[in-house]
């Protein structure tokens, strides 16, 4: 191995440069969403980890925390690229830049796709659009950026909460139409079952839109905010149990609000400083019980060996790329390092074997890179 992150990250880019074309996009007929008629939501499924503005050491050497990832065959990084107060850095509105493209490119040289997520106060509607619009449009070496974008929704500071919907909404709808239909969505919110026990939090919240905008629906599960009442009148969610309870509610709510058995879901838990074995038993549990699209630990720094292990019974078959059956086999497999080996040797051969089995596309840009949308 390169024995400085940047000699690493320099020693990927002739490798990130041969695999750019490729592209884990659905076969015909394969998984989409209601949103995303056509496209593919694949980045949100199976075993994701998030990293987040406060995790310095991955971004001072995103090589060490993309090998780490790889080696536990997590399927997607979740990659925070901002937020309404991040400070404006010399290259524009994003987060770190330069880091953010080092994880994007060694990422992809391991396989694993990559979506940005970005948390917006919703105070200033231009702002936070021209932030996330800068987060679609990185690009590394050989024209490919973040494989998704996600929005974080749970920030408070507008109130009432109908005026928070209602630039929430004008918000996401701005980012659809800038993107695209084909272009995947996220929409990150707080755990339904909380929202309900918080009632003066965020009444009448948006389910149905936000399903109708978004690809993927993924709630902050964190069950460990509930192992004690907040109050006298609330319950408590302790243990394998509670894991269980609070994260199979949160999905429940989910279908129920948007009316969509359907809809697809990628659930977070957590949070992983708290996260004892018996509650990643009870998590993964839910999740599978559930049959939803994927699920992860939030977040990366926290994220323990003995977390990592419990993934495991998801990661049986080490190819396998949906936590459910209800996904399985409409999905290529994550590649292997020989497989990638064949792509860097830009061997007709090993494509010609791949493309067997997996679709090779040039990655699909959605709608031009055009100026701020009309709605701002």
């Amino acid at each position: 191995m390169y024995s400085h992150p940047m000699l690493r990250f320099y020693g990927l880019i002739l490798k990130v440069c041969s695999v750019s074309a490729l592209v884990f996009a659905l076969a015909a007929g394969g998984l989409t969403s209601p949103a995303n008629a056509g496209g593919d939501i694949s980045m949100f499924s199976g075993v994701g980890s998030w990293i987040e503005h406060w995790d310095k050491n991955s971004f001072d050497d995103p090589l060490f925390a993309v090998e780490k990832l790889a080696s536990q065959k997590v399927r997607t990084l979740y990659l925070q690229s901002g937020n309404s107060s991040t400070p404006k850095s010399k290259d524009g509105d994003l987060f770190r830049p330069d880091a953010l493209r080092q994880f994007i490119a060694s990422a992809h040289a391991k396989g694993i796709r990559v979506v940005a997520w970005y948390l917006p106060s919703l105070e200033d509607l231009q702002l936070d659009f021209r932030r996330i619009a800068a987060a679609i449009d990185v690009k590394v070496f050989g024209g490919r950026g973040f494989d998704g974008f996600a929005l974080d929704i749970e920030s408070s500071k507008v109130t009432p909460s109908a005026e928070r919907s209602k630039r929430l909404l004008e918000l996401a709808r701005a980012i659809r139409k800038r993107v695209g239909e084909n272009y995947p969505l996220g929409a990150i919110i707080p755990a339904p079952r909380g929202i309900e026990l918080a009632e003066d939090y965020w009444p009448q919240f948006p389910y149905k839109e936000l399903n109708s905008l978004f690809d993927v629906i993924m709630p902050m599960s964190y069950f460990t905010y509930r192992t004690k009442p907040h109050n006298d009148s609330q319950p408590s969610y302790l243990g394998e149990d509670g894991a269980f309870n609070y994260t199979s509610e949160n999905i429940a709510i989910i279908r129920r609000e948007t009316d969509d058995p359907e809809v697809p879901i990628h659930c977070l838990g957590g949070v992983a400083d708290k996260v004892d074995d018996n509650e990643m038993k009870g998590f993964i549990g839910a999740i599978t019980d559930s049959e939803i699209l994927g699920a992860s630990l939030y977040n990366f720094r926290f994220t323990t060996d003995a977390h990592w292990k419990a993934w495991d019974v998801l990661k049986s078959n080490r190819k396998a790329w949906f936590l459910s059956s209800r996904y399985a086999g409409t999905l290529p497999p994550i590649l292997e390092e020989d497989e990638l080996s064949d792509f860097a040797s830009s061997s007709s051969e090993g494509i010609d074997r791949l493309a067997k089995s997996r679709v090779l596309t040039q990655p699909s840009s959605g709608a031009s890179n055009t100026a701020i949308t009309d709605e701002w």
